[in-house]
């Protein structure tokens, strides 16, 4: 398998080859989603992209674009997610 579309595991499968019954099981986009989605998916990502998605999943923030990632933040109300953790440092 090269593409992942032919994944018949996959949430994209089902997107796109799956029964009525199959796509009834996926949730709505979030946001608009791209005509060229399927291009995007299959892009490799490069070694920087990979080590922001990594960091957006493990601090739960969403992936993007610092514009894109602020207007969701907004959208959704999880401005949270911007902030760290704990207490803020002792002057600074």
């Amino acid at each position: 398998m090269k593409k992942a579309e032919e994944w018949q595991w996959s949430s994209v499968w089902r997107r796109e080859e799956g029964t009525v019954e199959q796509k009834k099981l996926l949730s709505a986009w979030p946001t608009t989603m791209p005509s060229n989605y399927l291009k995007i998916l299959n892009q490799p990502l490069t070694t920087a992209e990979e080590e922001a998605l990594e960091r957006s999943e493990e601090k739960s923030v969403p992936y993007g674009t610092d514009t894109w990632v602020h207007k969701i933040v907004k959208k959704y109300k999880i401005e949270q997610v911007l902030k760290g953790v704990g207490r803020p440092r002792n002057g600074g």
